[in-house]
């Protein structure tokens, strides 16, 4: 008799259903990638910043055509910052910055969303 770590009809057995269910999971190096890209579509530049110029500063600096910046924070679906990280958007949020944390393509068509509703603006 074949013996099952998971009964046949609990979650982790991997079935279709159970994968519907679940929410994708996405990878950091894959959600900047894609930032990237679609940040050079819009004619700005994603700038990787480096933890040695201060501490739990965000991962990428989002500079757009009219000289509109953006702090971005990027994480692995379900991950979330640490408290150093969220110290560090507090101050540049009290600066004036808008500083996003994206863990999701959902979250990423948001600021992409806001991004171009900018550029609308400025027309």
């Amino acid at each position: 008799m074949e013996t099952h770590r998971n009964k046949p009809n609990s979650p982790n057995t991997g079935t279709p259903r159970a994968r519907a269910c679940s929410t994708r999971q996405e990878s950091e190096k894959v959600l900047e990638a894609r930032l990237r890209k679609e940040i050079e579509k819009r004619g700005g530049l994603a700038l990787k910043l480096s933890a040695q110029l201060h501490r739990g500063l965000p991962d990428r600096l989002i500079l757009l055509p009219g000289g509109r910046p953006h702090f971005v924070e990027m994480k692995s679906t379900g991950k979330k910052p640490t408290k150093l990280q969220i110290h560090c958007h507090q101050e540049l949020r009290d600066l004036g910055f808008s500083v996003w944390v994206v863990d999701s393509s959902e979250k990423l068509d948001d600021l992409l969303l806001i991004i171009d509703f900018e550029d609308l603006e400025m027309i």
